[in-house]
């Protein structure tokens, strides 16, 4: 009888989950284990790691993985702590024999995989890491991803010719019981009552709900039930509304979607009711989102250092102060920045929208990033924190991979100024978002 363990990171599905179905195949009885985090201060300024908003998005999707587990005859076993800690010990009490998790791409995450597997190597228990999170296998990429182009271009013409798309597995319809005498933690409660603290915003994007059932809805809807998805190279930069943009970032973020899974769908639409460049276009950005994802996994640490991937010095990653010590920095003027009072009227505008939903639209992520960068003339990593902190769709590979972007210290060097003034005009001709959250 071989007892195995699941351990789920940002994958928080039962649809395409290599993992787990790898984990069902072998084992006589299953642990689903998910730790949850820590509450952390960031490095550089002083706020909480994950907003209230992000803290509901993910005990949400933990209630509905749980109810898709509940369903497949067994259920997810919470613990709070160290990952390293953790799983070693449910290992050595309860007889595990192969522990089953996904590859991540961020120094962090990674950090973390080197340490479990050396304690599992060192209590002699085997392990399988399996590939969830990309549109894209990295075995199947044309070239070693030590060897992934800088410009995104260049990345995405050789794939799309070269590189097969992973096929999205089907879920199994049952999963190996827990082992005598283990029961999952409550959620704490210090974590229960931030998400409970959480005041939804009448003009929010949309209603923000965590987890898998959640995400295969807001995928039906944007495609099946409104067509959304024929126009949205044309509504994507918008800034007021659900539908101008799919909405999927959130469930990718977590897993509660897989990039696959949204692939296949869009396959399935533009065969049976409209292919066009709108259709294409939304490839197109989960493309992106594989790019950043092997960025980060190329260039490790160097991501989220002053100098970026391009190890280069600009006005925004002065050099004056090491990387070690915490950045001396204006934080008066980081703050009027972070709560909407410059004198950027459409900056403000798309930060208090953030402040007091969690989200923001693209095009309002790349005007305030730049106003922070180029205008304030502030370390970019301040910004890339704050992010951290409060989007809901938070991924910390496409984060910080634009924010070396917006830089000018990642892919693609060239300038990325940003005429706020132009763009409010050419994005909120008649001043509607201004107006939304001027109020």
């Amino acid at each position: 009888m071989k007892t195995g363990l699941v351990l789920f990171r940002n994958d928080l599905r039962i649809h395409d989950n290599e993992t787990l179905v790898r984990a069902i195949e072998f084992s006589d009885f299953l642990i689903p284990l998910y730790v949850l985090p820590k509450l952390e201060t960031h490095t550089l300024i002083p706020y909480p790691r994950r907003s209230n908003f992000r803290i509901k998005f993910l005990l949400e999707s933990l209630r509905d993985l749980d109810d898709s587990l509940k369903r497949m005859g067994t259920k997810l076993i919470l613990r709070t702590g160290k990952i390293e800690q953790i799983v070693p010990e449910l290992c050595l009490e309860y007889g595990v024999d192969m522990v089953f998790f996904a590859n991540l791409a961020c120094t962090e995450e990674v950090e973390q995989e080197k340490n479990i597997i050396h304690i599992l190597n060192k209590i002699g228990i085997s392990y399988r890491s399996t590939h969830t999170s990309t549109l894209i296998h990295p075995s199947e990429l044309p070239f070693p991803v030590e060897h992934l182009p800088e410009v995104f271009t260049d990345f995405r013409k050789m794939v799309e010719k070269k590189s097969p798309l992973a096929v999205s597995l089907p879920k199994k319809g049952r999963a190996p019981s827990l082992p005598s005498g283990l029961e999952p933690e409550s959620l704490p409660l210090e974590l229960i009552t931030l998400a409970n603290s959480v005041e939804e915003h009448p003009s929010r994007a949309i209603d923000w709900k965590g987890g898998e059932q959640e995400g295969i809805k807001r995928l039906t809807e944007y495609l099946w039930l409104t067509d959304c998805i024929q126009t949205y190279k044309e509504t994507r930069n918008q800034m007021l509304g659900k539908n101008y943009s799919s909405k999927f970032s959130a469930y990718l973020s977590l897993g509660c979607l897989s990039a696959r899974l949204i692939y296949q769908q869009i396959q399935a639409y533009e065969k049976e009711r409209l292919a066009n460049e709108s259709t294409y276009w939304l490839i197109f950005e989960l493309l992106w989102r594989d790019y950043f994802f092997f960025i980060a996994s190329k260039h490790g640490r160097n991501l989220f250092l002053r100098s970026g991937i391009q190890k280069k010095i600009t006005k925004s990653s002065t050099n004056k102060y090491s990387d070690s010590e915490k950045s001396k920095v204006d934080l008066g003027t980081f703050e009027k920045w972070r709560l909407g009072e410059t004198e950027d009227e459409f900056v403000n505008s798309n930060m208090k929208e953030l402040l007091l939903t969690g989200y923001m639209s693209n095009r309002g992520r790349q005007n305030v990033a730049s106003f922070l960068v180029h205008n304030l003339e502030l370390d970019w990593r301040l910004g890339a924190e704050w992010f951290e902190t409060m989007l809901i769709d938070y991924d910390p590979a496409s984060n910080y991979g634009n924010w070396n972007y917006i830089a000018g210290i990642g892919n693609d060097p060239r300038s990325r100024v940003f005429n706020t003034e132009k763009q409010a005009k050419d994005y909120d001709p008649l001043g509607e978002y201004r107006r939304t959250w001027s109020e």
